[in-house]
């Protein structure tokens, strides 16, 4: 499909932000993982009053995690829904175009065959 623009760089922009968090999401979920293992690691020399703390906060910042990782993925399944919308209504508007330029052929058509 021809580059048609301002709709096409629109799409551009979308599927870049949308590529951006794809990048956060993974990136948070290494991060993620990470934590867990130290958690796991560092469980068996933390015992008592600060390993329970410890576990607190990891499970804290867990849930933090999380909240942001779904805060994320909303955003970017809101912005792929964009992307499919743009490119309907350029779809559509592609289709109008071509419609009304046969339409102006055939009139012109009509024109010149009839003199």
């Amino acid at each position: 499909m021809p580059d048609t623009g301002v709709q096409q760089s629109n799409v551009r922009d979308l599927q870049a932000a949308v590529n951006a968090l794809n990048m956060a999401d993974e990136g948070v979920t290494r991060i993620r993982a990470d934590v867990d293992a130290t958690r796991h690691d560092l469980a068996s020399h933390y015992t008592g009053s600060d390993g329970e703390r410890f576990g607190g906060l990891v499970e804290k910042w867990q849930g933090q995690a999380q909240r942001i990782q779904d805060a994320v993925r909303a955003l970017r399944s809101q912005l792929e829904e964009g992307i499919r919308q743009k490119q309907q209504e350029q779809g559509a508007n592609v289709d109008a175009i071509s419609e009304r330029s046969a339409r102006s052929d055939a009139v012109f058509d009509e024109m010149i065959g009839g003199r």
